[in-house]
């Protein structure tokens, strides 16, 4: 990564004509912190934190003493902006499809889609406390890991615009101001299904499923919803499909299933150790991340003993895993965010 956080650039025009040391198209910025929250899925991280449910996430601080004073005097605000990373993102489209309201494509500078030429992300969140090295905030809209830029007090009288008018979002917001359209049921499989993910891998996506089937189960490729052979339908969650049925009003969701094929699981030179934690990795780490442990296991010959080692499979990769980790964080894009291997 580079070191500098701006690069000038000579052959660049002058930058509005009052210095000849011009801005070139590349920067190079460090975070100062990573997020640490609950939610490991994008699918589970709301696109407006609902601040009715109670929750508590911790920024990490980078460690250092100019990263304590900096945070000298926060406390007594209610609120911070958070200045952040879309680091799950590979490219930007000029146009997208958001995921509330109708299948309607906007330009991205009238939407807060991830899919951004230089993919940054802001938000404002509520300041629970200040501590040494890391700070408490309420309900925020970011998976786990993100990494931070920086932080900004909210000041009410200077950020707040409430009678602003918010263009197209004012209509989808009036729509959706109204009782859900459809009523959401669970077949016995389906329960058995997500109470087996919640009990065994802590992953519970029940409340974003509900949240958006009852408003509109139709087809949308951000809402990740797509029509299946036999009139039925599927709405991906995170590394897994929920497939469901309409009637009318009523919603039937028939069971869960995996997002990765069936030959893939059945695989038989595919190691033992991995059909019981590969699929936790892929939804926490992603697939990269678990590909790379796979070839490790099967390099380094721990084939024959794995089968045996399976119930501590996901202690023993643990060290790996926080190796890797970083990874997940290398994107070739204009602006880079550098990774602390404490942090990770």
């Amino acid at each position: 990564f580079l070191a500098s956080p701006l690069v000038l650039c000579p052959a660049c025009p002058p930058y509005f004509g009052r210095s000849s040391l011009n801005l070139s198209d590349e920067l190079s910025i460090k975070p100062i912190g990573f997020i640490r929250t609950e939610k490991a899925l994008k699918f589970n991280a709301r696109h407006q934190p609902d601040e009715k449910k109670p929750e508590t996430n911790i920024l990490e601080m980078l460690p250092g003493d100019k990263y304590q004073k900096a945070l000298q005097d926060l406390e007594g605000f209610e609120r911070i902006w958070l200045i952040w990373w879309f680091h799950r993102n590979k490219d930007w489209r000029p146009q997208v499809l958001p995921p509330r309201g109708p299948a309607q494509r906007r330009g991205v500078f009238a939407t807060r889609s991830p899919h951004r030429p230089n993919p940054l992300g802001i938000t404002p969140v509520q300041l629970l406390a200040v501590q040494k090295g890391k700070l408490l905030l309420g309900p925020c809209d970011l998976v786990d890991g993100t990494p931070i830029f920086d932080i900004k007090p909210y000041i009410p009288a200077y950020d707040a615009f409430p009678e602003a008018k918010a263009g197209w979002i004012d209509e989808v917001d009036a729509a959706l101001a109204a009782p859900p359209s459809f009523k959401v049921e669970f077949t016995a499989q389906a329960e058995e299904h997500l109470t087996w993910l919640r009990k065994k891998w802590s992953i519970d996506f029940r409340n974003r499923l509900l949240e958006i089937l009852t408003r509109d189960p139709t087809p949308h490729r951000t809402r990740r919803i797509r029509s299946r052979n036999g009139g039925l339908f599927d709405i991906g969650c995170g590394a897994w499909y929920a497939v469901f049925k309409i009637d009318g009003d009523a919603i039937t969701i028939l069971h869960v299933k995996p997002s990765f094929p069936l030959k893939f699981l059945l695989d038989p030179e595919r190691p033992t150790f991995w059909l019981g934690i590969e699929e936790t990795i892929i939804v926490r780490w992603g697939r990269k991340v678990a590909s790379l442990l796979r070839h490790f296991s099967i390099q380094s010959n721990l084939c024959p003993v794995l089968p045996a080692l399976r119930p501590y499979g996901f202690f023993l990769v643990s060290p790996f895993l926080r190796l890797l980790r970083p990874l997940q964080n290398l994107r070739s894009t204009t602006v880079t965010a550098s990774c602390s291997s404490a942090m990770c």
